[in-house]
């Protein structure tokens, strides 16, 4: 007997928390979901209140977590037909939300799961307008404890109620009750990060969309630090500086400034802007560098990356946005052109006085002021008070009258006044650094602040002295023999390390200069990037016949910006090797950094630099950060050297760790005869071979030699100094065939 029919899928309840494992795998990114789900409704506004969280994680204990935005809100039916779904489409085929016209954020029903696995209860309600004059409330318990293991999903029942009214105000409120796990200060910082970018987007205008006002994080978290507030407020506070100005009614300006290192600072300009009366405005200012921030836990550097992607100073009038001010590619202040230009004098009588006054020179100043990118800020304007602005027919812009240019001139010489005081906080940190640097060296060397020479005779004198008052040098020629041998083997030793000291003194003096050139490359970026921005803004008053050959040049532009900012990137890498820490490093991570580093002359020299050997789970012996950056950068760039020297395009990395730490770095080059493998670990020997840079020369001419540097004949001492330090070795070995040279490194 046969049976014919149809068959249908049942869901386990058990589907609920599995999903919220595997697809949200930390309370901060379920709940960052949630709170992109308050974005996608057209939120104005969200809080995320915190109540006894840091005390969850037992079964019986009162914490809890509220979310409460003023959105759109849900209609019962939209609860019934999309909240109450798995994996619902419905924001798939819904991707630009209604009424401001967002790009829905969240995705796959993540919400859902958040909320099952942040706590054990869920309490969710909705307001949605309906109709005219009619909003529809919806309210659900989710008691998660019932859904079992073992039983239907789709059975289980949440009690719910709904009813409609006259009057109400749409939104969502969702009460995470009795969390499942216990919040760290740590997790709440992670929160933090993960939603500043939704903060940040303030204001925007989309073609047939109501104006976005943008979208405000409110936090009320009492049990943590930095837990109250408004998010995009604490950012702003977490970069270096953060400057505050008011135009009161007789046209004073009053500013205020509190900087990383140097306080609260504040000053009055003389002038007198009557037009701008009732005009107030706060900038921060994030620098690239994380140890110019004053809240690094908060304000990372990735996150700092992406808040600079939406940088720039904004404009509101009565509390509504002025377009197109202060968008990323709107630099209506011409910050970046002087960057470009390379401005670099105050030119404010007030503002050079001030530098005088703070030892400052006032003529190069401005070589430090902050790119358009690098400032968060907004400028508010009272209509009623600054009655002088007049926005455009269109609603695009202000009409540059008196009112606009003291507006454009005010605010830059406020950023210039407090480029004044960034000035002064370089100078200090580079003061403290030299200071510790000293103190230190001082510290290990047990040496007195003394020439070193007199040093050493005082040290031989009281060595002869002490053996002359026990009668021994007189009646023991051997011991006397000996004291003069020692006295020979002081005296040359001095002499060669006066030598060494001499060149490192030369490497020394070149800091300055690194970061001079350091920062020309900065602004030779930023330079070529405009030019290429103003290209590009012309082409559509261009005829086609030109079009592409701007385009090329645009391109081009772009491309070299892109190897300067490459070349930047190496200079980066010592400046961020500061700890004196000595720690395990995984040695792939480290390799890729000197790799993108050196990517313009590998580039450019069409150089094979092969890392796929060395395993991502190979790990340095405990060494410092500076070190192991030392070591590779030598080696690395010795062979480049010799690469192109001798037309090589090969350089391999191997890397082990069976019977201690092992590294060898080949090339294909000119290689070094062996007979010298010994002696270019010695101070100031330079190509005894006299293969490279004689050969460099002939290639590339003095120009380009200089460019790749002669070297000083310390580098492999240095290498040499470092790794035997640390208990281990380095020597060229016999390479394999199809090399020309191995250096092997061994550590234990």
């Amino acid at each position: 007997m046969q049976t014919k029919n149809s068959l249908k899928f049942s869901v386990d309840s058990q589907l609920m928390g599995e999903l919220g494992e595997k697809l949200v795998t930390k309370n901060y990114i379920a709940l960052s979901e949630l709170i992109k789900n308050a974005y996608d409704a057209d939120a104005d506004n969200v809080t995320i209140r915190f109540i006894n969280a840091s005390d969850g994680g037992s079964k019986d204990n009162d914490s809890e977590i509220q979310i409460i935005d003023d959105g759109v809100g849900l209609a019962y039916e939209d609860v019934k037909r999309n909240w109450m779904r798995i994996a619902t489409t419905y924001k798939v085929s819904n991707p630009i939300s209604s009424i401001y016209g967002r790009i829905r954020t969240g995705n796959k029903g993540i919400g859902r799961f958040a909320c099952q696995k942040i706590s054990r209860r869920l309490e969710l309600e909705t307001t949605a307008k309906i109709g005219e004059s009619r909003y529809e409330t919806t309210k659900v318990i989710f008691d998660w404890k019932q859904f079992k293991p073992g039983s239907n999903l789709t059975e289980i029942p949440c009690e719910y109620k709904t009813y409609k009214s006259r009057s109400g105000k749409t939104g969502f409120i969702l009460r995470l009750i009795n969390l499942r796990e216990h919040w760290t200060q740590r997790d709440f910082n992670m929160l933090r990060r993960q939603t500043v970018l939704l903060s940040i987007q303030r204001g925007a205008k989309r073609k047939g969309y109501i104006e976005d006002p943008g979208f405000e994080i409110n936090i009320d978290a009492p049990e943590f630090e930095s837990g109250e507030g408004i998010l995009l407020e604490q950012f702003m506070n977490a970069g270096w500086g953060k400057l505050e100005g008011k135009i009161l009614a007789n046209g004073t300006i009053k500013l205020t400034l509190d900087g990383l290192n140097i306080g609260i600072k504040k000053y009055e300009f003389p002038d007198r802007y009557k037009s701008l009366k009732g005009v107030a405005f706060e900038i921060a200012w994030i620098p690239q560098e994380p140890e110019n921030y004053r809240d690094r836990r908060s304000l990372t550097k990735n996150v700092a990356e992406k808040l600079r992607e939406w940088g720039g100073v904004k404009v509101y009038l009565d509390g509504f946005r002025i377009y197109p001010y202060g968008g990323p590619k709107d630099d209506w202040l011409g910050i970046d052109f002087d960057v470009a230009r390379r401005k670099a004098a105050l030119e404010h009588d007030p503002l050079i006085s001030l530098a005088k006054k703070l030892h400052l020179d006032h003529t190069r100043v401005l070589l430090l002021q902050p790119r358009h990118r690098s400032l968060i800020g907004r400028v508010h304007i009272d209509s009623e008070k600054a009655d002088s602005f007049v926005v455009k027919m269109d609603r695009e812009g202000l009409v540059q009258n008196e009112a606009y240019d003291d507006l454009v001139d005010i605010v830059k010489k406020s950023i210039n006044w407090m480029t004044v005081y960034y000035a002064v906080f370089r100078r200090r940190v580079a003061n403290q650094k030299k200071e510790e640097a000293f103190k230190e060296f001082v510290a290990s060397s047990n040496l007195e602040k003394t020439d070193s020479s007199k040093l050493v005779d005082k040290a031989i004198n009281v060595l002869s002295g002490t053996a002359k008052d026990r009668g021994q040098l007189k009646e023991n020629r051997q011991t006397l023999s000996l004291v003069r041998q020692a006295e020979k083997v002081i005296k040359t030793k001095i002499k060669d390390t006066d030598a060494e000291l001499a060149v490192l003194r030369s490497v020394a003096s070149t800091g300055p200069l690194m970061f001079v050139f350091a920062h020309e490359v900065k602004g030779t970026i930023a330079t070529l990037n405009t030019h290429a921005l103003y290209i590009e803004s012309l082409l559509p008053n261009i005829s086609s016949k030109h079009k592409s050959e701007l385009i090329e040049i645009a391109d081009s532009l772009r491309d070299s910006s892109h190897r300067f900012n490459q070349l930047s990137r190496l200079f980066g890498v010592f400046s961020a090797a500061k700890s004196l820490d000595k720690k395990r490093f995984f040695l792939l991570e480290k390799l890729e950094v000197i790799k993108s580093g050196f990517a313009f002359i590998v580039k450019e020299f069409k150089i094979d630099f092969d890392i796929s050997c060395v395993s991502e789970n190979i790990k340095t012996p405990r060494i410092l950060e500076a070190e192991l950056y030392s070591i590779l950068v030598n080696l690395i760039t010795n062979s480049i050297k010799a690469l192109i020297a001798g037309n090589g395009k090969n350089i391999k990395v191997e890397a082990s760790i069976e019977n201690g730490f092992v590294m060898s770095v080949m090339d294909d080059g000119v290689g070094l005869a062996e007979k010298y493998w010994e002696d270019v670990f010695e101070p100031l020997t330079i190509d005894p071979d006299n293969k490279i840079y004689s050969k460099l020369s002939i290639r590339l001419g003095d120009k380009d030699l200089s460019a790749l540097g002669k070297g000083t004949g310390l580098g492999l001492s240095i290498v040499k100094g470092i790794i035997e330090s640390n208990g281990g070795s380095v020597a060229f070995v016999k390479p394999s065939d199809g090399w020309s040279s191995c250096m092997r490194v061994e550590l234990p």
